[in-house]
This record gives structure tokens, sequence and C-alpha cells, in this order.
């Protein structure tokens, strides 16, 4: 069963991190951790979270990659 708030309950949990005094990469670990948690779970819309804090955006971007444009994928081409 799918649950919406997640994206609400982890981006507090960000929050709070980057408020805390706990470092940049220890953050990454706390993310990488808690991410996998929360997918387990079926948490849903976690992507909402993306800006709050760059090492949460490092780990996003390290497990689902942006795509690349469709545009942009065929601009060799022209």
């Amino acid at each position: 069963m799918a649950w919406t708030t997640g994206s609400q309950i982890f981006g507090q949990i960000i929050e709070s991190l980057v408020d805390s005094d706990i470092s940049y990469d220890d953050r990454k670990i706390v993310y990488e951790i808690v991410l996998e948690v929360f997918e387990d779970f079926d948490a849903r819309d976690l992507e909402e979270c993306l800006d709050l804090d760059k090492a949460f955006d490092e780990v996003w971007n390290e497990k689902y990659p942006p795509e690349i444009e469709a545009d942009e994928e065929h601009d060799d081409y022209e």
C-alpha cells in the first residue's frame, strides 16, 4: 500500500538534518539509508524533497540519474 505523506515526512527529516551540525557526507549516508527504508514501505513522491539539501539531491541523482531531454539527444544529428 502506497503512502503519500512520505515526502512530507522525509522533507521534515531533511530540514532537521540541514539545521543540525551533521556534515554533508554524514547527511548523504543518512539519506541513503532512510531513502531505502521509505521506498521499501512504498512511499510516494519523494522527488518533492529535491532542492531542500544538496546532499539529498546528490543521493537522489545517483540513484535516479536525470534523463536527457529528448531534444538534447537529437541535437548532434541536426
